[in-house]
Parts: structure tokens; C-alpha cells; sequence
């Protein structure tokens, strides 16, 4: 064998190795149908659009069926996947934040080092909605107002409070009116309150039903703001809502600073690690599948997957990743994987 011989034998012994490593292995199909569940949230808002993708990509895979359940959102789905009645569901990563640090009104510390994720996905700007006609225009004239969007119980309460406390406003300086997106807009078209406090990456469908028939504007969330936010939580992140996401609105034409916060698709220790495997795949692999079912889904993509991460990763999830030569950060391996 001839120098050059050698040196084209070394190449391709080399790319095949490299490819061996690398090669991407479809989830291997179960003896028996695995079914399993992905809390979302209240039908209509972003969390349940994401379950039901992620639901969509998951039955691509043979042996595999997924149901997305609508559930109150990232508080009963942390609980849930914690009780092991749930293997999968979106979870807000300031309940991973609040939970280290001592709060133990979702989860308990011995719950959150249960948890592991699969991939994250920004939960959605923060879209403070009021009519063109209303005196309201920065976070301060919150103060005594009558705020809705939120169901009763839910986690979005906790971001309404966290967020108002960096400009003064206490928790008994604002009223509370528990009401879903789609009554907590008609409540603002009566005027029987003076916000709508809605997440959801944009064209978020709050805003879009109100655009319909009413002229309205978005309340900034500044960057001071975040700054607050982000030294007890770092799971909070500045958001912009792009001009011209909406129309019918006072201000359109300039993009809208706010804030929103780390959304992870998590799951328990416990569950088996071919699901999990087999669940994220599902999604990388099928991402035109995932992004389809709305536009806020686009942020979800290989190379931000593990993007703000608060929890280690499953070790089927690592697998998948590790298959696509991705190197994961040593602080998002699993005990059980060192």
C-alpha cells in the first residue's frame, strides 16, 4: 500500500468513526404500546398548544402514544410529574428557582432533585394588555387596578406579583380577577377590569381576539426591571414583541420590551429512559412538526434546547443529545449518569 493509499484509508477509516459516534439511533419500539401524558395547560393558552405539538411529533414514533392533557398549568403540571402521575410537562423554571430557595408551595426540595428536563422553550413574552382609552402606561399605574388573565391557582399570579413588587406594589395593592384569557378579555372590553396580564410568545391569541374589535396598546416591562427579577430568579429573560405583531394597536410600529420566563419540558427521574429518549427525539427530530402548531413554537430548536436549563437532564434525554455530539454542560448531568 502506497502513501497515498494510506492516507485515503486513514480518511475514511476516520469519517466512519466519526459517523459511528454520531449516527443518530431511532428510539428502539417497545415490546408492548407505551402510553404516556404531557401536561399543557387551559385550552387556548401557549402551554397547551406546545403539549399538543410535542403530543403530534411523539406518535411519528412506532410503539409510542401520547395524550397532551389540559390541565390548570405549570403549577398542577409540577406536581404531577413530582407524584409520578404524569411523565411529562411543561414547568415553569421559576418553580425550580423558588424551590432552591426555600419555598416549598409547589414542590418540595426533595421533589425538585427528582426533576429532570428533556429541552427548554421560552414560556412566552408577558403581554400587559389595556384599551388605547385606559390612563394606564407603565408598570406604577398598576397600583389599585383590577388585573385578570389568569385562571384561580395559577402560577401567572406568582409572575403578576414577583413583577409589580419591583416598583412598589405589594400584593394587596392590586386586585386579583381570576378569570381565563378569552373572559379576562371581554372583562377589558366591559371595563369590569383594567388589564389583561397574558403570556405567550407572540401573535399571542388574547391580544389578537381584542385586536378584533377594539383599539388597545402593550405595557412595557423595562430592562430595571429584569435586572430586579433576574438576582433571586435567574430563570426570568428579557423579551421583545416585535413591531407590527399586532394590528389595532396605540404604538405598533415600535417594538415592545418585556419579560418572560424559562419554560421546561420536564419529566422524573424515575420514568424509563427509552421514553424519554424516544420523547425527545420525537420532537428534534420532527421540529417542522412541533413548530407548526404556533408561531411561538420557533423558538424551540437543537441549538437553544437546553438554553437556561434549571434542572439536570434525564439520562435519556442526555443520550439523545450526546448522540448528536452535543456537549452538554457538567452541571446538567444526572447523578445517575456520573
Amino acid at each position: 500500500m502506497n502513501t497515498l493509499q494510506r492516507w485515503s484509508f486513514t480518511l475514511v477509516a476516520a469519517a466512519l468513526c466519526s459517523a459511528a459516534v454520531f449516527a443518530q439511533q431511532a428510539p428502539v419500539k417497545p415490546a408492548t404500546e407505551k402510553s404516556l401524558q404531557i401536561g399543557g395547560a387551559a385550552v387556548g393558552q401557549f402551554g397547551h398548544f406546545v403539549a399538543v405539538a410535542w403530543a403530534r411529533t411523539i406518535a411519528k414514533i412506532p410503539g409510542y402514544r401520547a395524550t397532551p392533557a389540559a390541565t390548570s398549568g405549570f403549577i398542577e403540571n409540577a406536581q404531577l410529574i413530582a407524584q409520578k402521575k404524569m411523565e411529562f410537562g411543561w414547568v415553569s423554571g421559576l418553580t425550580f428557582d423558588d424551590a432552591r430557595g426555600g419555598d416549598t408551595s409547589v414542590i418540595t426540595k426533595e421533589e425538585l432533585g427528582q426533576f429532570r428536563g428533556a429541552f427548554t422553550l421560552p414560556a412566552g413574552a408577558h403581554h400587559l394588555i389595556v384599551l388605547a382609552s385606559s390612563p394606564i402606561r407603565k408598570l406604577e399605574d398598576l397600583a389599585g387596578k383590577r388585573i385578570s388573565g389568569f385562571g384561580r391557582g395559577s402560577l401567572g399570579w406568582a409572575y403578576v406579583a414577583e413583577t409589580l413588587a419591583t416598583v412598589g406594589i405589594a400584593k394587596n395593592g392590586y386586585r386579583e380577577e381570576p378569570l381565563g384569557p378569552s373572559q379576562a378579555v371581554q372583562a377589558l372590553k366591559e371595563g369590569k377590569i383594567d388589564v389583561v396580564w397574558g403570556t405567550g410568545n407572540p401573535p399571542n391569541p388574547s391580544v389578537v381576539e381584542l385586536a378584533a374589535t377594539n383599539r388597545f396598546r402593550l405595557i412595557p416591562v423595562p430592562a430595571s426591571v429584569l435586572d430586579k427579577l433576574d438576582k433571586r430568579a435567574p430563570s426570568w429573560q428579557t423579551a421583545v414583541i416585535p413591531k407590527g405583531s399586532y394590528t389595532n394597536m396605540e404604538g405598533g410600529d415600535a417594538d415592545i420590551i418585556t419579560i418572560q420566563q424559562t419554560q421546561v419540558a420536564a419529566t422524573n427521574a424515575a420514568v424509563d429512559a427509552d421514553m424519554v429518549y424516544a420523547a425527545t427525539y420525537a420532537v428534534m427530530e420532527n421540529l417542522n412538526e412541533f413548530w407548526s402548531v404556533h408561531p411561538g413554537a420557533k423558538f424551540l430548536t437543537l441549538k437553544s434546547a437546553l438554553d437556561g436549563m434549571p434542572v439536570p437532564l434525564h439520562v435519556g434525554a442526555l443520550r439523545y443529545y450526546r448522540s448528536k455530539g452535543i456537549t452538554v454542560p457538567a452541571r446538567l448531568i444526572p447523578p445517575e449518569a456520573r
